[in-house]
């Protein structure tokens, strides 16, 4: 239970952590945001100046659609986390005092830092096991039903219209900056987002049904088995081999060493060309 209300309280702080980059440096250099962000932050525009920003209502709004489909493919507790960050997210953005002016001269400048700050805002999200809705959200209900699409396509098609028209109706120089900003904010969630990145495992153990048991039942992974022998010992040894999550390991390594203090591992980062291999967002 205090893990759960760990990681909870740790999306907050991503989710805080993103609306304060996209707030304070993102939105006061005249830069669009990507994704369902951007979009309400275009419709917003649009809407009569009030001093009520629009901006979180509208992007709430934008993902209650999404929500209803994806509680009956994710689930209630999935879902339900997800929705929270979304609201948490659209209410820092209704109460977050604006500035008078940009903290700096040079867009360019906001861009790299603002899309900084949001990238590590959701990579802190990702590795608290929560979606924060919009394109990513969108992407895996369009691979459900279109297997040949990944989140990455879903995103880059949305993002390739929305600066289109940013670059149409204002300027085409603070589209390329918004396309900038998405660019150093992808690059910076990813190098966080530990569920994302993949490592090999060779355990060597006299424990291997344990190991085994422990990888298939609780990590709900796969792996092979190999007898070997030791060249200078001579004595036989199971070889245990399965592919995880780096996420996944950090929790294995501890396991290991309850299962069997003396067992090898050699861990080799590695990339998954061909074949299936579930990447989790959720825990």
């Amino acid at each position: 239970m205090e893990k759960k209300i760990g990681l909870f309280l740790k999306s907050l702080l991503g989710a805080l952590i993103y609306c304060i980059g996209y707030n304070y440096f993102v939105k006061m250099s005249g830069v669009y945001a990507s994704g369902f962000m951007g979009i309400a932050q275009l419709i917003a525009y649009f809407c009569p100046k009030t001093n009520i920003d629009f901006q979180g209502i509208i992007y709430f709004a934008l993902n209650l659609p999404l929500f209803c489909i994806a509680l009956k493919v994710f689930g209630k507790r999935y879902i339900g986390k997800s929705i929270v960050i979304v609201a948490f997210e659209s209410f820092i953005l209704s109460i977050l005092p604006p500035l008078s002016a940009p903290i700096f001269d040079e867009v360019i400048t906001s861009c790299l830092i603002g899309g900084l700050i949001e990238g590590i805002g959701i990579g802190i999200i990702y590795q608290s096991f929560v979606a924060d809705g919009g394109t990513s959200l969108l992407g895996m209900l369009l691979i459900k039903k279109i297997p040949s699409l990944t989140v990455g396509k879903v995103s880059l098609f949305i993002n390739v219209v929305l600066f289109s028209i940013c670059g149409y109706l204002f300027s085409v120089k603070m589209a390329l900056y918004s396309i900038l900003t998405m660019l150093f904010s992808i690059v910076t969630s990813d190098y966080l987002h530990k569920q994302n990145k993949v490592v090999s495992l060779f355990v060597f153990t006299d424990k291997h049904k344990e190991v085994c048991d422990y990888i298939v039942k609780t990590l709900n992974r796969s792996a092979t088995e190999w007898m070997g022998a030791g060249a200078y010992s001579e004595t036989l040894k199971h070889l245990v081999y399965t592919v995880m999550s780096t996420y996944e390991y950090e929790v294995f390594k501890n396991e290991i060493k309850e299962i069997d203090e003396n067992a090898f591992v050699v861990v080799t980062n590695s990339q998954i060309s061909v074949g299936k291999f579930e990447k989790r967002l959720n825990n």
